[in-house]
């Protein structure tokens, strides 16, 4: 970063023409009034254009249609299989091919150039599986630099691959459609596998009723007409006419009759229900008032289908009693049904589109969720930003589609999810999730607004992963927030933001990597519509007073501090882009709501936090004591130890004293008379020695005080010493430290374990080597413990 206070002037240029050269202006204020004031126009500095200039992430996105997306995928004709994206099948193809040898592994490499051709052309529109496999291989085959004979074989071995493994089917490219064709699809399947028993039970009641009218048939008059009874009989064995009347007159005709009538009925509402079960199809609704009426038309045929499977369980039974039963069945209702047979009834299902939702819609959409009712809702959300509606609110807030889920996410009574359309699995997993919920269950499918293919993906997977529209599910019939909440399907969802990586080549053909985090704000500031809330400069124009928007963003900064996001050229440039006051609090609203979002899925919550704080201060309260506790108790031990030495130490003194002063001392001989005669110089010679062998005796105590000795009762046991040299230390039978041979080693070992002593009891006395190197400073080092 260069200095402050250099280069922080330059000629007064403006993106509005070109003004006085000779007048000098401070870009730091002027950038810093730029962020306050968010007024580009009044911007005097010379600045780069935005156009070109791109975040790691978007110039990663740019060669989509080369990279091995989710799409095109496949949808097989036969609705049994799943649909797979084209990558899947390209791998499902490669990994049954066997073996190691090159004519192998030539087929497989040709396979991936297979699957990039035809994510080049299909990406953008839809085709037939095997139209687009056969094209793909012409294409590939005809850009291959071989021989013409190999090129033939080639065409026929990835020709009879696709034979082998293919199906027919369609390659689906990237567009919303797709989205009502997955979803029909995961319907019909849920439908069949949740209806299985119920289903064949039916079948079983039709079956058994229609045995019924068989058997009911032949009481009634039309059973005896001369024609029935002559396909049953020869003409010369009867006369038919007269058996005929006198048949007539069997039986009570009148209720045979009725209950003919009646279960005829409920066979063919038996048979419509089975029709409708197998058949899985579903009536899709664009409006939401008209989704509701086509429901309530729906509720009123299964309400007959249900009516009928309970009079066909009493008529098998041979039970039903026309006085006491119908009356009933005049008045059946849903209330009727029990409650675990009504998740058979089909739901309504509506497809809305961002735009549809007016005040009214929300409401409704809100009263549904709340009254658990069983409507499926997809949104189709073209923008995850919408502009505000009144002069408080922000120029940008997020749509109403996106405020709606997190308003049904909050209740807590239907199944919410909001999805990338970009994301298969993920839109595949929360469709069959909704479905399987007995209640409501609205989803969210982010789509984006652009009419290309390649911009509508870009556009979709950078909100996605730059935070403003991530992906979640809710299911509350999981319980607590722990198991029906999940947030994995974003990109490094536990962290704030996302990691990315690109590559860069420069005007001299060189490649670099650059990798970065991909943040809202990144995200905000690669839209065109807030370009009037950036600027661009170059780098070297910035001073330490401008700072990266995430450090902004997670640190306390100075008033002064400007933040800014880095953007690349198509060569690898750096450009610090300066981003107005106004667009860093949208992206702070974006933010929270992801914050938000993390809480719920169990990331950095606020009360788990909180708690884990409190706990952490009582344990270091408890530590803390626990610590001071120890202390004073081995202090309390040390100072009973340091007296009981202290008192053996003064014993000894005194035992020494005493001892001294009760030992034979000798004392001068009585002076001789003047005549006695002088004594032997021998005896002399004596008298005088006494007093020198007293103070050598003397000289060799104090001496005593300069050899290397240890407190041993003191010792902890540490192991220091013993460790550092067991030639000159060692363990006494208690395993407490004793100077074994204070000779055996140098005296730097004896002075340095007195210095990591942890009780200091080591007292080095004076070395006994003169030629060990730096005495001089040890002996200076050892004075502190002796």
């Amino acid at each position: 970063m260069p200095d402050p206070a250099v280069d922080r002037q330059v000629d007064q240029v403006s993106s509005n023409g070109a003004l006085d050269q000779s007048k000098k202006i401070d870009v730091q204020q002027v950038l810093r009034q730029f962020f306050l004031s968010g007024r580009k126009k009044d911007v005097q500095v010379e600045i780069q254009s935005l156009s070109g200039l791109n975040s790691i992430y978007k110039t990663r996105l740019l060669g989509v249609n080369k990279m091995r997306t989710d799409f095109p995928i496949i949808m097989p004709e036969k609705k049994s299989l799943h649909v797979v994206p084209l990558h899947q099948f390209i791998d499902d193809i490669n990994s049954e091919l066997s073996g190691d040898d090159e004519e192998t592994a030539e087929l497989k490499h040709y396979l991936l150039l297979i699957e990039g051709a035809i994510r080049e052309k299909y990406f953008k529109k839809s085709a037939d599986l095997k139209d687009g496999w056969k094209k793909a291989v012409k294409s590939v085959v005809s850009a291959s630099r071989t021989e013409k004979s190999k090129k033939e074989n080639l065409q026929k071995s990835l020709t009879s691959l696709f034979k082998k493994y293919g199906f027919s089917g369609e390659l689906v490219g990237f567009h919303p459609e797709v989205i009502q064709r997955i979803f029909s699809r995961i319907y019909a399947k849920q439908t069949a596998k949740r209806a299985g028993d119920f289903l064949q039970n039916t079948k079983d009641l039709l079956q058994n009723i229609t045995d019924i009218l068989t058997s009911e048939f032949e009481k009634s008059d039309a059973a005896k007409t001369p024609g029935q009874l002559r396909s049953r009989l020869a003409d010369d064995e009867f006369k038919l006419d007269t058996f005929s009347g006198m048949m007539a007159h069997i039986g009570d005709l009148s209720l045979s009759e009725k209950r003919i009538a009646r279960l005829e009925l409920v066979k063919e509402k038996l048979t419509q229900l089975v029709t409708t079960i197998e058949s899985g199809e579903m009536a899709v609704s664009i409006e939401l008032q008209t989704g509701l009426k086509h429901y309530e038309a729906e509720l009123r045929k299964f309400i007959a289908y249900f009516r009928a499977r309970q009079i066909a369980q009493l008529e098998i039974k041979n039970s039903y009693k026309p006085e006491k039963h119908d009356p009933f069945f005049e008045k059946f209702d849903l209330v009727n049904i029990p409650v675990h047979e009504q998740v058979f009834i089909s739901p309504a299902i509506i497809y809305l589109k961002q735009d549809k939702l007016d005040a009214e819609c929300l409401a409704e959409i809100a009263r549904l969720a709340e009254a658990d009712a069983p409507v499926k809702i997809i949104i189709e959300i073209e923008k995850p930003l919408e502009p505000g509606k009144s002069s408080y609110e922000l120029m940008q807030i997020s749509s109403s589609a996106n405020r709606l889920l997190r308003t049904l996410l909050g209740e807590n009574r239907a199944f919410v999810s909001q999805i990338s359309i970009s994301d298969l699995k993920g839109m595949k997993n929360g469709f069959k999730k909704g479905l399987q919920h007995n209640g409501p269950a609205i989803w969210g499918v982010f789509v984006g607004e652009k009419k290309n293919s390649v911009d509508r993906y870009v556009e979709v997977m950078s909100a996605t992963h730059g935070r403003v529209s991530p992906v979640f599910t809710a299911d509350p019939a999981k319980g607590s927030w722990a198991h029906k909440f999940c947030l994995k399907h974003n990109e490094n969802f536990e962290q704030k933001w996302t990691q990315s990586a690109t590559s860069f080549r420069n005007e001299n053909e060189e490649v670099s990597e650059v990798t970065g985090l991909y943040t809202v704000f990144d995200y905000l500031s690669d839209q065109p519509e807030f370009d009037s809330h950036c600027i661009a400069v170059e780098l070297s124009k910035l001073t330490d007073s401008f700072v990266p928007m995430d450090t902004f963003i997670s640190e306390k900064c100075s008033a002064d501090s400007i933040p800014y996001v880095v953007k690349y050229d198509k060569y690898g440039h750096e450009f610090a882009v300066v981003i107005s006051q106004f667009l860093i609090n949208v992206g702070q609203k974006l933010t929270q709501n992801w914050q938000a979002l993390q809480e719920l899925a169990g990331i950095n919550n606020s009360h788990v936090l909180a708690q884990m704080s409190i706990e952490q201060e009582k344990l270091e309260k408890a530590l803390q004591q626990k610590e001071a506790d120890l202390e004073q108790a081995y202090q309390a031990k040390l100072d009973s130890a340091l007296g009981s030495l202290a008192d053996e130490i003064v014993g000894n003194i005194a035992a020494g004293l005493l001892g001294q002063a009760a030992s034979p001392v000798s004392t001068p001989a009585p002076a001789a008379p003047a005549t006695a005669p002088s004594e032997t110089p021998s005896a002399e010679s004596a008298k005088i020695a006494e007093p020198e062998t007293t103070e050598e005796a003397e000289e060799d105590d104090a001496m005593s005080f300069d050899e290397a000795y240890i407190d041993t009762p003191l010792c902890t046991s540490c192991n220091e010493c013993v460790q550092r040299n067991s030639m000159i230390f060692a363990y006494d039978g208690n395993k407490q430290a004793i100077i074994k041979d204070a000779a055996a080693g140098p005296f730097r070992d004896i002075v340095e374990a007195a210095e990591k002593c942890p009780v200091k009891i080591i007292h080095p006395g004076k070395p006994l080597h003169p030629d060990e190197d730096g005495l001089e400073d040890l002996i200076k080092r050892a004075d502190v413990f002796n």
